[in-house]
């Protein structure tokens, strides 16, 4: 080997380590996180900007209190039915109300297919079976503490605007012989 082949392989060999440099540089350049300068101090002059207030989001509005209506008719000495508040919803009017088993005894009690008739006249069957319009809380069935007081709901399928009130028929079957009794409120106001 001469002279000229060892000076030709000593330049490449540089050639080659300096672009493998380069190329190190430019990926380690690429990769490594960039710090950003320091920015100028501000001005003493300037006055600094307070940050907002947070904005709190309104409170709550109070719970509409509970008026309970006594029924007008079909009282009966074991147990107690209340009406609470009727309130529209979009396509329907819920009411709830409460039941107490007066006597001593735990007793069963069924709420039974019922009739509503709103404040124009319109009747509506509500029923005990599927898609229940009257239950408790857990279904149609329900065995009573003795005077404890219970909820139940009666769904009215009355989508109309205008309604003022309704008046429910609700009827029921009570005990292991399923006794049956049914109550009577009348002008039950829609919030």
């Amino acid at each position: 080997m001469g002279a000229d082949t060892t000076k030709r392989i000593v330049n490449v060999f540089a050639v080659f380590v300096g672009v493998l440099l380069l190329v190190w540089f430019f990926v380690w350049a690429c990769n490594s996180p960039k710090v950003a300068a320091p920015l100028p101090a501000a001005p003493t002059s300037v006055i600094q900007q307070q940050p907002l207030p947070a904005i709190k989001p309104p409170p709550p509005p109070p719970p509409k209190p509970v008026h309970f209506t006594a029924p007008t008719s079909g009282a009966d000495s074991e147990f107690t039915m209340m009406m609470g508040n009727c309130e529209r919803l979009s396509d329907r009017i819920e009411c709830s109300g409460m039941i107490k088993n007066t006597t001593d005894a735990p007793s069963l009690v069924y709420l039974m297919d019922s009739t509503a008739v709103d404040d124009e006249g319109r009747s509506f069957f509500l029923g005990s079976f599927l898609g229940s319009n009257i239950r408790f809380d857990q279904g149609t069935m329900e065995k009573l503490m003795p005077n404890v007081n219970t909820r139940f709901i009666v769904d009215v399928p009355d989508a109309h605007e205008n309604v003022k009130a309704v008046n429910l028929q609700i009827n029921t079957q009570w005990g292991e012989g399923e006794r049956p009794g049914h109550v009577i409120f009348e002008n039950i106001p829609v919030q």
